[in-house]
């Protein structure tokens, strides 16, 4: 058995540009399909989007990963996860209170006011437009 899988190496190793080749003539087929794309989700974004992000009272922005050890991404996730049981301001204010009571502070010092902003991006023709917007403040103790 041994022998088969060392003669299967060696003959592929002889052989990489045909598989190559062969492996892009079945991707370029198989187009977007499972498993053969990894990131069929960006073939066709949606016109509309949303981000969020902290900033201090002077409404300067926060380095969330530097601060807190929470990336911008896993914001988002938390704020959508709170939005689904409570309203926008509350959510924002429950999702501030967590990054604050878990998360590993790396610098100091804080500021006593955090603010979460939402960002909604919509595309329309050729246009891109955003609107930003407070969602909840946070006084730190």
């Amino acid at each position: 058995m041994t022998s088969r899988i060392a003669l299967a190496g060696a003959f592929l190793a002889r052989q990489p540009l045909k598989l190559l080749l062969a492996f892009v003539v079945v991707s370029l087929l198989a187009g977007e399909r499972f498993p053969l794309s990894h990131y069929p989700m960006y073939a066709n974004p949606g016109p509309n989007t949303w981000y969020v992000y902290v900033t201090d009272g002077n409404d300067q922005p926060i380095a969330l990963r530097k601060s807190f050890s929470v990336t911008t991404p896993a914001l988002k996730k938390l704020y959508a996860t709170r939005l689904q049981g409570l309203p926008p301001d509350q959510a924002g204010k429950a999702v501030l209170a967590f990054i604050v009571d878990t998360g590993t502070i790396r610098s100091a010092p804080l500021p006593t006011t955090l603010r979460l902003w939402r960002v909604d991006l919509a595309i329309a023709q050729q246009d891109i437009t955003s609107q930003r917007h407070v969602v909840a403040d946070y006084h730190l103790r």
